[in-house]
């Protein structure tokens, strides 16, 4: 089975009991709690290919009375700042955890959910009947914090959530790629294992539509990362005939996207934030 058990809060490789606590109390202003900077996950390397000004995009959720029957909202939430974020290298699948700052974010954003989740998120504050995550431990231990301190209930893991394989590049700086590889990021090409787009988008769409099964007319919040985030994006603007569906702006650190089942088909709701109520002003990389 690609999804992992329900079972009790923080269970299988969520984060654990005393980390969680450990960040219960932290505030904003105790730490930057900004987005990360870094190259950290599999999609960075086609956001560093088509840069642009991120926009600012607020709401997403219906208010009472505009949902249609039997729609699903599905908030697809990327990960807290991981290790690797911080130190500005590609992940792809490689299995790292938060930093401290990604636990911290975590908790702050939890905090923010239940405190002011109307605004951050849109209309009435969200009723989340369910959270899913990667089955990676960075989006698991994200999930964890976030469920455990907005009481969200238990995270089930789904291993067709897990970001894009990188290839060859995993674990290489900016630079070690630059000189490695020599001419391909100038050049938008890639690495012969990266996993594109074609390859991603059957298992995350396979999982999708599970969830809007499970949860009809429900609001569900997915963990996962920024290579899945763009992947569905891009399709659904397509799908859309939006113009430059594959020109992708930077997500950042608990960054989100809106993905609705309308009952024909997906579409895209808005970028939100949880880390703040303002733009991620932040150029793509």
């Amino acid at each position: 089975s690609n999804r992992g058990s329900r079972g009790g809060r923080g269970r299988g490789r969520g984060v654990p009991a005393a980390r969680a606590e450990r960040f219960r109390t932290t505030r904003g202003g105790m730490l930057n709690t900004q987005p990360s900077r870094g190259r950290g996950d599999g999609a960075d390397v086609s956001g560093q290919r088509q840069r642009g000004t991120q926009r600012a995009v607020r709401g997403g959720i219906p208010n009472s009375g505009e949902a249609s029957k039997g729609s699903t909202y599905i908030l697809l939430v990327r990960h807290g700042q991981s290790i690797w974020n911080a130190e500005g290298r590609w992940q792809g699948q490689a299995d790292t955890p938060l930093s401290d700052l990604g636990a911290a974010q975590s908790a702050l954003a939890a905090l923010r959910l239940c405190h002011r989740g109307g605004a951050l998120l849109g209309g009435s504050l969200p009723d989340l009947k369910a959270v899913y995550a990667s089955d990676m431990l960075r989006a698991n231990e994200t999930a964890n914090i976030l469920a455990t301190q907005a009481d969200l209930g238990p995270v089930t893991c789904d291993n067709r959530l897990r970001e894009r394989s990188v290839g060859e590049w995993s674990g290489l700086t900016y630079d070690e790629v630059q000189q490695q590889w020599p001419g391909y990021l100038k050049k938008r090409l890639l690495p012969p294992s990266y996993e594109t787009d074609d390859l991603v988008l059957p298992r995350v769409f396979s999982a999708l539509d599970a969830v809007r099964k499970d949860h009809p007319g429900e609001q569900v919040m997915i963990v996962c990362h920024a290579g899945i985030i763009y992947a569905v994006e891009a399709y659904l603007k397509a799908k859309d005939g939006k113009r430059n569906p594959h020109r992708r702006y930077r997500i950042g650190n608990l960054g989100c996207r809106w993905v609705v089942w309308d009952g024909k088909g997906f579409r895209l709701g808005k970028r939100v934030n949880l880390l703040g109520e303002g733009p991620m002003k932040k150029p793509p990389v």
